[in-house]
């Protein structure tokens, strides 16, 4: 079944000071935390590298800066940031508060190997709206497509956003072989299903669909499909999934 406790992430649990932060899906996916975290108007949020583990923010809304190294990276609109392999880092809101998902990964030995040979990629930072476009025989010809963490940059990781209105579908597929997320964007408004299961999926939710379910989306004639999803394969030597099924298109 689709996860049932699909969470809205607008409300998330307040802390002491003007950090949120929420744990999400809780023991969903082994290997990964998932949070959900708010970082207040010109208020700062200072990450601490932690041995075996690499961070992945996606940032939803609202304005603010990283600061990295000697680097300061704007962050004016959604996009993602990933910092170096053991390498902190700061959050810092700007005139509004900045929103934005943190998944915490458990790196495996050959990740940490793995990183070491895509330490040039550090740190990876992208706006949505400028990643290249792909397409996918499972979607439509007017489906927009984005690939916003390509693979071969962290390791059994990869991301992409896929954009378009209704009447449309993602075709129902498979795949056996990773763990995904799915996180509503502005505007979405589609239902999901997987297997005998449907369920509505909006903006602001998160989804874990069921490893291995045969699963797909529709969105109805006026309205919109706009979903960022993430991929979390087992292992590193099954990512040929990923050429094998995305074609970028050169813009």
């Amino acid at each position: 079944m689709i996860n049932s406790s699909a969470c809205a992430i607008s409300k998330p649990v307040r802390f002491p000071g003007a950090h949120n932060r929420e744990l999400l899906l809780e023991g969903e996916i082994g290997g990964v935390e998932t949070c959900y975290v708010e970082t207040g108007v010109g208020r700062e949020h200072r990450f601490k590298p932690e041995a075996g583990k690499l961070n992945i923010l996606i940032f939803l809304g609202g304005e603010g800066v990283v600061s990295y190294a000697d680097m300061r990276i704007a962050v004016p609109e959604p996009a993602l940031f990933v910092p170096g392999p053991a390498q902190g880092y700061a959050v810092r809101g700007g005139a509004q508060q900045l929103s934005y998902l943190e998944l915490v990964l458990d790196l495996t030995k050959q990740d940490q190997l793995d990183l070491q040979r895509s330490v040039q990629h550090f740190p990876y930072h992208v706006l949505f709206s400028r990643c290249g476009r792909y397409s996918e025989a499972i979607k439509s010809e007017k489906t927009i497509n984005r690939m916003v963490l390509p693979e071969g940059i962290v390791p059994r990781v990869c991301a992409g956003t896929v954009e378009t209105t209704g009447p449309d579908e993602v075709a129902p597929h498979t795949h056996p072989m990773l763990e995904q997320l799915f996180l509503g964007l502005e505007g979405n408004d589609v239902c999901v299903f997987a297997d005998a299961d449907e369920k509505g999926f909006g903006e602001n939710e998160l989804l874990h669909i069921p490893l291995g379910s045969s699963h797909g989306v529709k969105v109805e004639a006026g309205k919109r499909l706009h979903y960022l999803w993430v991929d979390i394969f087992s292992d590193h030597s099954q990512m040929a999934y990923m050429q094998e099924n995305h074609r970028m298109i050169d813009e």
